[in-house]
């Protein structure tokens, strides 16, 4: 089944991103995104600066896969990017 979203690639406002269809059933019915989902602008720049003592650093993002250890992850990091 085809059905027409009033949606279009570069649209910014958070509410047109709810039009988005996620599914459509044989009766014609949708599930859209907003149905599912909060739906909100996040930052236009997720840039950053690392500093310490005022001094500017390398920042160093570590991210845990599912499943990871988040205990031991920290540790076995730092002593990877130390040897």
């Amino acid at each position: 089944m085809c059905t027409r979203s009033s949606w279009t690639a570069g649209s910014t406002l958070p509410s047109s991103f709810g039009e988005i269809i996620l599914r459509a059933n044989q009766d014609g019915s949708t599930l859209r995104l907003r149905d599912v989902a909060r739906i909100e602008l996040g930052a236009l720049n997720y840039e950053f600066t690392g500093k310490l003592n005022s001094e500017l650093q390398a920042p160093i993002i570590v991210n845990l896969r599912a499943g990871a250890n988040a205990i031991a992850t920290p540790t076995r990091s730092w002593s990877a990017w130390r040897s």
